[in-house]
């Protein structure tokens, strides 16, 4: 963790080695890692980090493999050895809490 913390784009780095080496189907997001936690435009809302410290780890999991990594439920399930309609219900909640701890509204 050292090495990583000290690198230029330690974010970076992670994404590109949790896609390469990831289990499940391999895809290409299509973000510009490179911009990732430097001082231009951020990619992702600046509070997206605390809170997703603040949902569980099963819901933290399934909302990053699903929304950044693109897996399927199943692939989710799989992985978290639970069925698909819990990995529903994790992102569900998950979502919900994002949305209020990030103070968001969805256009319905």
């Amino acid at each position: 963790w050292e090495r990583i913390r000290s690198m230029a784009n330690p974010l970076g780095y992670l994404y590109r080695v949790g896609t390469s080496r990831a289990p499940g189907p391999s895809r290409t997001v299509g973000l510009d890692v490179d911009v990732i936690g430097t001082d231009r435009d951020p990619l992702v809302e600046p509070g997206l980090e605390s809170a997703l410290k603040e949902l569980s780890e099963s819901q933290r999991v399934s909302v990053v493999l699903r929304h950044s990594f693109e897996w399927t439920y199943a692939e989710i399930a799989e992985l978290l050895d639970v069925s698909v309609s819990s990995v529903r219900n994790h992102l569900d909640r998950a979502l919900r809490k994002l949305r209020s701890s990030l103070d968001l509204e969805v256009d319905q």
